[in-house]
């Protein structure tokens, strides 16, 4: 639900997280289905919310560095 002040998400298809880099379309689609990844279908198209991209990026531990 949103408040009169607040713009809902704004909803990406699996193409444009494609462009975006969040993955190949078939990496993205299958977390969706396994689901890794919240998604809405919008007719035919799947939707990721904006608010729901954190699923999708996955953050890396620095390596640690060799000694010498």
């Amino acid at each position: 639900m949103t408040s009169v002040n607040q713009l809902p998400d704004r909803l990406y298809s699996v193409r444009e997280l494609w462009a975006l880099g969040y993955g190949s379309k078939n990496s993205i689609r299958a977390r969706i289905h396994e689901g890794a990844v919240p998604a809405v279908r919008v007719g035919k198209t799947l939707k990721v919310r904006e608010s729901d991209l954190r699923y999708l990026a996955v953050p890396v531990e620095p390596a640690e560095e060799a000694s010498a």
